[in-house]
């Protein structure tokens, strides 16, 4: 699953400069510590969306850090087991082929505590580590290298994995009722669970039997509710094959996930059930519409709480500073309301022209599945690639192709060209409003120094034109003229965003980034198929076998397409022609009617057309925010250039003064709330 991350960064970016402005203006430590705080957990999200990365959880005592110590080769001088002792902080762990040197290497990612510049500091001592995970008041107090602590991260090399990957796990404080004392970090530790791709939850026969964690258990339950968690037993090493069994169904029931892989693990019979669980992670971890619906609700809660905190402290500096020359404060504000009328009317404008180019891709990438994946051939291919755990390759070839479609040209037009023609269409509006055309704004009419930042000017000889007054905001007045009266410039002001994207439309319209494949929210997996086909019902059961063994005869002629054929070396295959025959026979007849009955292949088709749409919609947000968020930059630099000439005119020194870049911080985080509110709002209807 994906959430915006252009949206997340636009946040970072925000708060940093929030966090920046703030020191400037002697803010109180509380509101820079609560920025800080903001921008640990927006970075983790940003993180927890841009790399694979799998939490490992449980109550205190489950054995987790016994279990990454086993799993990914860790030794004790970096972690070691403390029952009853509890960790308070969450550690990733990223798995790396391209380490050197010593490893692992245990370092922290932080924030400067002036800029909020992110940084990885020197790597630092597995003691240092070891007594850090259990102190929350030091990870956020301590400052290291100039820099406020974010959170820990351990550098292994895969090869010492289990999955020989490169990947992340975030190692989980033991789960507790949340409280006043330690609300903080177990809000940080459901924030990792409730984001991450998937869960390892752990636990074990003493804590399972205990019903004094049923409260406990059913507080965790509801946190991963339809997450699909692969459930790990610890300290089953000396149960037999039956009592395991029991010690299974029973996790399933306690944590209700039945349709969730359990595997039985201890200490010291690692190789019997190593592979197990690494076949459980590639098949049972994944997330569902209402993981996805959690993680949202999450970030929206952050966003409207407090982020909104962060804004409402904001202005009450904005209030207290003083405002300086009172005529350039009018004029200023005069423009900020100017260039917010033109940006809601840019957004109805970009929106429409999207959404034509969205329709056109969304149709032309529904014909594409149809033709590549749709039906009870395509299923079986895809399924059986999935079995052979291709599903990445599947997931990264559904991606591309929706971005392929959406960078085509649909009737000799593409994005750029829709969105140029909004602002074409919206400008023509604009300056005929007030009596102007494009036309008479002509390149020669630009003057240094505007020209050189792409802004309007006015040549001086020009005296007598109505665009005059605006020499003296965009910086080619001569010193002998009297100043302009607000009256005057009011006009002006009004279409002052028009004329100035008039000439940046260029840069605003076509030079249009595209978000990585990686960026991309994954297909849902439509569950029924897996939970059919490795159903333990009688009746089901065997069309398991012999589609394995149908994929296998896939397999022997050197290629999985579908088709059943010879094996390339005839010595090597245990597949005759007449057992090849035999086995297609009992798949076709059995996965059809088990398809025929569940309605699988049509819930798969649906499930697929879903996502598209749902990609679509992702993109053309996409386009929307990014032409929004130029245009802001355009007028934040503007604003600046003006706010200069203003002072310069009325003789005030401080050209650059606090109250603008306060105005630009307050700017900045209120459009990341249009941004994430309309985000929400978007995939709350995909998600119902």
């Amino acid at each position: 699953m994906s959430l915006i991350t252009h949206t997340l960064e636009n946040l970072t970016k925000a708060l940093r400069t929030a966090l920046r402005v703030s020191i400037e203006c002697n803010e109180r430590s509380e509101n820079t510590h609560k920025i800080l705080n903001v921008l640990r957990q927006v970075e983790l999200t940003l993180m927890l969306h841009q790399q694979p990365i799998y939490a490992i959880a449980g109550t205190q005592g489950a054995g987790k850090t016994t279990l990454a110590k086993s799993l990914l080769g860790i030794d004790d001088s970096w972690l070691e087991a403390n029952p009853g002792r509890g960790e308070q902080i969450p550690l990733f762990i990223e798995q790396r082929h391209d380490v050197q040197g010593d490893y692992p290497q245990f370092i922290y990612v932080c924030a400067h505590h002036k800029t909020g510049e992110i940084f990885d500091s020197q790597p630092r001592s597995g003691d240092e580590l070891k007594q850090m995970l259990r102190d929350w008041s030091q990870m956020v107090n301590q400052e290291i290298e100039g820099g406020k602590i974010l959170y820990p991260k351990l550098i292994i090399n895969k090869s010492d994995s289990f999955i020989d990957e490169e990947m992340v796990w975030a190692l989980l404080p033991g789960y507790e009722i949340s409280n006043s004392q330690n609300h903080r970090w177990q809000g940080m530790m459901r924030h990792v669970m409730v984001n991450a791709r998937g869960v390892l939850l752990v636990t074990d026969p003493t804590l399972m039997a205990n019903t004094n964690q049923s409260l406990l258990v059913n507080d965790l339950r509801s946190v991963f509710a339809d997450r699909s968690p692969v459930i790990v037993v610890t300290k089953t090493e000396s149960l037999n094959d039956a009592e395991k069994a029991e010690v299974k169904a029973s996790a399933a029931a306690l944590f209700h996930a039945a349709s969730s892989p359990v595997v039985a693990a201890g200490v010291d019979n690692k190789a019997q059930w190593t592979g197990e669980l690494r076949a459980a992670f590639a098949q049972g971890i994944h997330n569902s519409a209402a993981s996805e619906a959690a993680a949202i609700e999450r970030l929206m809660a952050l966003v409207n709480d407090d982020v909104a905190d962060i804004i409402d402290n904001l202005n009450l500096l904005y209030a207290e500073q003083d405002s300086g020359e009172e005529r350039t404060v009018a004029i200023l504000e005069a423009f900020d309301k100017a260039a917010e009328r033109y940006e809601q009317q840019l957004r109805k404008a970009i929106k429409r022209e999207t959404d034509g180019h969205r329709q056109q891709a969304t149709d032309y990438c529904q014909r594409r599945y149809q033709e590549e994946e749709e039906g009870l051939t395509n299923n079986l291919k895809g399924l059986g690639r999935r079995l052979i755990l291709q599903g990445a390759e599947i997931d990264r070839e559904r991606k591309n192709r929706v971005l392929d479609a959406w960078q085509a040209r649909f009737e000799q037009q593409s994005l750029a060209d829709h969105n140029m023609v909004a602002l074409e269409t919206l400008n023509r509006r604009e300056l005929r409003h007030y009596g102007l055309s494009q036309e008479t704004l002509s390149p020669q009419r630009l003057a240094s120094p505007a020209a050189t930042m792409g802004y309007l000017s006015v040549a001086e000889e020009d005296n007598s034109s109505s665009l005059a007054p605006l020499r003296h905001l965009l910086g080619s007045a001569a010193t002998r003229d009297a100043p302009p009266q607000l009256d005057q410039l009011s006009t002006l002001l009004k279409v002052l965003p028009a004329m100035t994207m008039e000439y940046a439309r260029g840069w605003v319209a076509i030079n249009q980034a595209m978000p990585a494949a990686s960026e991309l929210t994954s297909a849902l997996r439509p569950q029924q198929i897996l939970d059919a086909i490795f159903s333990a019902q009688s009746s089901i059961h065997p069309v398991k076998t012999a589609l394995m063994a149908f994929i296998g005869a896939d397999a022997a002629d050197g290629t999985l397409d579908g088709e059943v054929g010879t094996p390339q070396n005839e010595d090597s295959g245990v597949f005759t022609p007449v057992a090849i025959a035999g086995k297609a026979m009992l798949v076709g007849a059995a996965v059809f009617a088990l398809y025929q009955v569940a309605g699988v292949v049509s819930e798969s088709d649906k499930a697929q057309a879903w996502y598209i749409e749902r990609m679509m919609k992702e993109l053309a947000q996409y386009n929307e925010n990014v032409i929004i968020e130029r245009y802001q930059d355009t007028m934040g630099d503007l604003r600046q250039l003006i706010e200069i000439n203003l002072n310069r005119l009325f003789g005030v020194q401080d050209v650059l003064t606090q109250k603008s870049y306060l105005w630009l911080a307050i700017q900045g985080l209120t459009t990341v709330q249009k941004e994430a509110r309309q985000y929400e709002a978007s995939i709350k209807q995909y998600l119902a």
